[in-house]
């Protein structure tokens, strides 16, 4: 895992790009932390497994500290400038590794976060929503999502319960969600479950592009 540096519109952010053993260029993930102003970055321990994930999967993965948050420059800017720092990363994912095929996601803020720039960033192929914080956004933007994405909600979250993120998952038939059974807010004690059910949407989707892009 590489420490890198990029660029944003707050001035440089620092990141961590995992390019695994073997990687073929099928896929990249972008993926956003949960609240700067609750201690959130790119090391929780959600973003860490999602990030050792997708690893496994044969993607390499890009995580980011959003502007002010500890070295990267600049400050919170309540969910608007973090918009262009995720932005930031995609351009530094595709101009670093040009994966064929980007997946964007985060857990709490930072899923609000990739899911507004899927929306207007037409080259994500993909959207993954972990803790959904449904309580606490504005999710109508959600009618303009038109991505396959999987949304993983713990049935004790308490920024999203699972009738709530069910009504957001219909939105769209391209959408589907997977409840993690004891799960609260930041998956205490269910990380593996969480592990589990992105592998379980992702595997047979990076398996049918692989296939489809050849050998």
């Amino acid at each position: 895992m590489d420490r890198v540096r990029l660029a944003s519109s707050a001035g440089e952010l620092e990141g961590l790009l995992e390019i695994p053993a073997g990687f073929t260029g099928l896929a990249g993930v972008v993926l956003c932390h949960p609240h700067p102003l609750y201690g959130g970055t790119m090391r929780h321990k959600v973003l860490a497994r999602l990030s050792s994930t997708f690893a496994g999967l044969g993607a390499a993965v890009i995580r980011f500290n959003f502007r002010g948050v500890e070295q990267s420059e600049g400050s919170h800017d309540h969910g608007r400038g973090e918009l262009d720092d995720a932005m930031a990363a995609m351009d530094y994912l595709a101009g670093t590794v040009s994966p064929r095929h980007l997946i964007l996601g985060g857990f709490s803020f930072g899923a609000w976060v990739a899911a507004r720039v899927a929306v207007t960033r037409r080259e994500a192929a993909f959207c993954l929503s972990v803790g959904t914080p449904a309580r606490m956004y504005d999710y109508r933007f959600l009618e303009s999502l038109h991505l396959p994405t999987l949304f993983v909600q713990g049935d004790r979250d308490d920024f999203g319960s699972p009738a709530e993120i069910f009504a957001l998952s219909q939105l769209d038939p391209l959408f589907q969600l997977a409840t993690v059974p004891g799960a609260d807010h930041f998956f205490t004690g269910r990380l593996p479950a969480l592990q589990e059910a992105v592998a379980g949407f992702f595997l047979p989707v990076l398996d049918q592009l692989g296939r489809l892009s050849g050998p």
